[in-house]
């Protein structure tokens, strides 16, 4: 628990308050302050109660417990009813998510407002799913991980533009305003092309 003190915008005493500040990182911070690259006052004052959470490649039991979570919650928003299949599952826990956590919710968040009738099978997955393109870690390297996630990106953009006809649309369902999608839009390679 720290002690903080604080004024208020237009304040004229601070005021004393107790706080706990909870941080994460996907950082070494002990190799930064040994290289001089993050403040070691700071360090001392945050690692109080550290925990290391292991990538998701490295938690596959945790996958489809996840993905449950995940499509419950989408299920509740879209109004809708889907399940993941057998097979589907098998496949999604072979994969290794280089974007962890929040790259499965943006998978089951697609394939909820992608996926026509009620159960999301194999065929349903993207590309980089199927079997002799399964993802693992051993496989991503710096150079095709940008790549690999634009390439994820720039289909899901495309498919949202042409089922909601429009990136404002798009954009809303994406959970983003319109021009940070326009502005992915920009910055893809290979272009996306809305027919």
């Amino acid at each position: 628990m720290l002690k903080i003190w604080l004024m208020r915008v237009g304040g004229v005493k601070p005021i004393k308050i107790n706080t706990r500040i909870i941080v994460a990182t996907n950082r070494n911070l002990e190799q930064m302050v040994e290289e001089r690259t993050f403040r070691s006052d700071l360090y001392f004052r945050l690692n109080v109660v550290p925990l290391e959470i292991p990538a998701l490649s490295e938690r596959k039991e945790e996958i489809v417990p996840l993905a449950a979570f995940f499509l419950n919650q989408f299920n509740k928003k879209f109004k809708s009813c889907k399940i993941l299949s057998k097979q589907a599952q098998n496949l999604i826990c072979e994969y290794a998510f280089p974007g962890n956590v929040r790259e499965l919710e943006n998978l089951i968040k697609r394939l909820v407002t992608m996926t026509e009738g009620d159960i999301i099978e194999e065929k349903h997955l993207p590309l980089i799913f199927s079997r002799g393109d399964i993802l693992r870690t051993d496989s991503i390297k710096k150079e095709n991980y940008k790549e690999i996630i634009n390439t994820f990106e720039v289909k899901t953009i495309n498919e949202l533009i042409k089922k909601y006809g429009s990136q404002r649309k798009a954009a809303k369902v994406m959970g983003i305003s319109q021009s940070t999608l326009s502005r992915k839009l920009k910055n893809m390679i290979p272009p996306i092309i809305v027919h």
